[in-house]
């Protein structure tokens, strides 16, 4: 074989395993921001209701 064609060759393994980290990386994002979001949201829930108490009469 030529030196082209291995070099050719390595190429598009080392395209193909960039691929394959950018996909797994917007994953990787794409679970940390819906956690995020999760927990943004439980913890807004938790002092709306934490407000709503300290204002309920008789509290």
């Amino acid at each position: 074989m030529s030196e082209n064609y291995r070099h050719h060759h390595n190429h598009h393994r080392r395209i193909e395993k960039t691929r394959l980290k950018t996909l797994a990386s917007q994953k990787r994002k794409k679970i940390i921001a819906n956690i995020s979001f999760t927990a943004l949201c439980v913890i807004a829930s938790a002092i709306i209701i934490f407000v709503i108490w300290l204002y309920m009469p008789g509290a």
